[in-house]
């Protein structure tokens, strides 16, 4: 047994470079790109894949709170971070400190980062958030219209960027989608007309990359499609490459008889005898295990079923059709195996929940550990 130990997750950089590749050639000249690396990159490790990101040329980062922009700051990640969500004020000051880019979701964040930058003597980096649609974060384009003599004013704030996000494209609601940029097109001309530009306006997400060039702008913002999960858009999913792959051990092996029942509440019985293995991965590794129904793995290449309900640390499969399975042998939970894959999509269909995105990598644990291949 190597030293990868009972369960990891691999995670190809080389994969994710050639995805951000594939992405870069398409977009026009001159367009950056800011990386999404929020939910620990969507459970592939955040540090590790910021660095690898920065150093495949990201124009910048992209996190959902302060405590991951902080960590990447920690593990000396110097690449401009977006703070997408909202900050509480006592983190406001070592936002600051770290450098950070803070997204303006409403006005009252506003006034206090401009308070905290007059206490420090320091001016902060923004990027104002327009709802056209969303309906959580950021202002409403009345709302935002009616505060943005004061907010262009605030001598501690300077607003860099400003952006939006089409939330209908990811169910393909083109119509609604276009809406959207419509309704974003109109609130940026109103700042023109009152004199005010901002030198960066963002807004695709990776569905809608491509999908909506008139939605380019200055920047795009990738999230999903970088680490190789399809999400809707025909323009990237045929070419993007998985990123990661979930494997396990065999850990026990038993030859059982007819009528045995399988795990907990007896879920399962088998009508004739069975050679069975127990995998060292269950769902206190990855959540979406708890809700698999008529789940498989590869073992040797082949597709082994899950026999009842997934433990929280383990799980049973049915090997008997599959020839020399040792204790110790490597088990694909997602990923390939010889001419075998269990992809994303299947794991979520099989599961049963509504991940439009296939983003359930999100659920795999902090226990499984990640090891980066190239």
């Amino acid at each position: 047994m190597n030293k990868t130990g009972l369960a990891w997750a691999e995670i190809n950089l080389t994969a994710l470079g050639y995805n951000l590749d594939m992405v870069r050639k398409q977009l026009q000249v001159g367009t950056r790109i800011m990386a999404v690396v929020k939910a620990n990159a969507y459970g592939h490790g955040a540090v590790e894949v910021s660095r690898a990101l920065t150093d495949y040329g990201v124009d910048a980062l992209a996190v959902a709170t302060f405590s991951e922009a902080v960590q990447l700051r920690q593990n000396q990640i110097a690449a401009p971070i977006l703070v997408l969500g909202m900050a509480v004020e006592q983190d406001i000051e070592e936002l600051f400190e770290q450098n950070l880019t803070p997204a303006l979701n409403n006005f009252e964040m506003a006034v206090c980062l401009n308070e905290w930058g007059r206490k420090r003597n320091q001016r902060i980096k923004t990027h104002l958030r327009i709802d056209t649609g969303m309906g959580s974060y950021g202002l409403l384009p009345g709302e935002c219209m009616q505060h943005i003599d004061e907010l262009v004013k605030m001598e501690h704030l300077d607003i860099t960027g400003i952006f939006t996000h089409i939330n209908a494209i990811y169910g393909g609601k083109l119509e609604a989608a276009a809406s959207q940029i419509n309704i974003f097109d109109n609130f940026i001309n109103e700042l023109r007309q009152k004199g005010i530009t901002i030198p960066i306006t963002h807004a695709s997400s990776s569905p809608a990359v491509l999908k909506l060039p008139q939605a380019e702008y200055d920047l795009v913002r990738l999230g999903i499609v970088l680490y190789g999960l399809p999400c809707g858009n025909v323009f990237l999913d045929e070419h993007i490459k998985p990123v990661m792959q979930i494997k396990t051990r065999v850990v026990s092996l038993k030859d059982v008889g007819s009528d045995f029942q399988v795990g907990y509440g007896c879920a399962f019985t088998t009508i004739n005898p069975a050679r069975i293995a127990t995998l060292a991965m269950g769902y206190g590794d990855a959540g979406f295990l708890h809700y698999f129904k008529n789940g498989e793995v590869l073992v040797h290449g082949h597709r082994a079923p899950i026999l009842g309900k997934s433990c929280m640390d383990h799980l049973i499969v049915d090997v008997t059709a599959i020839d020399d399975v040792a204790i110790g042998d490597e088990v694909v939970v997602m990923g390939e195996q010889g001419s075998e894959r269990i992809k994303a999509a299947e794991i979520a269909m099989r599961c049963g929940i509504c991940m439009d995105n296939l983003d359930l990598v999100c659920l795999l644990s902090s226990r499984v550990p990640r090891i980066y291949i190239r």
